[in-house]
């Protein structure tokens, strides 16, 4: 049987002072965070972001898998 975790970060920054410092997932965007699928809402504060999956076996063996996305700001648009 296999095991999944999914999580949400905020994409890591390219600087000395971020080395070795954890990056916190974002809360309450995943509809469910441990199971073969999942459905996630994009977080309200524009930037880079990433989609993690873990997968575990019973043997001590994981396979990882991210995907990089950008939430943009919104336009308002004005009504006539």
């Amino acid at each position: 049987p296999l095991a999944y975790k999914w999580e949400i970060k905020p994409a890591a920054r390219n600087t000395s002072d971020y080395i070795n410092t954890p990056v916190e997932s974002v809360d309450g965007l995943l509809a469910s965070a441990d199971s073969v699928t999942t459905q996630l809402r994009l977080p309200q504060k524009p930037g880079a972001y990433r989609l993690f999956v873990y997968i575990y076996d019973t043997h001590r063996h994981v396979a990882t898998a991210n995907v990089a996305f950008e939430v943009l700001a919104s336009k308002k648009v004005p009504l006539n």
